[in-house]
């Protein structure tokens, strides 16, 4: 795990801690937990279409 110092504004500290007491966690796994919430990978395209979208990378912009 790497250490990071992040400043949020106060109503968003005090929510976490609320919810920290609620559920007798640490702050910190709660910030934890709701930022893993926001890392959820993308859903996969089907591979005809990925396939589709890769060529567009190859396409001119005026191709485009």
């Amino acid at each position: 795990m790497s250490d990071y110092v992040l400043t949020v504004p106060e109503e968003v500290y005090r929510r976490a801690q609320q919810i920290a007491e609620e559920t007798a966690q640490p702050i910190d796994q709660i910030m934890i937990d709701h930022l893993k919430t926001l890392s959820a990978p993308l859903p996969l395209l089907p591979p005809d279409e990925q396939a589709e979208l890769d060529a567009l990378h190859h396409l001119s912009d005026d191709a485009l």
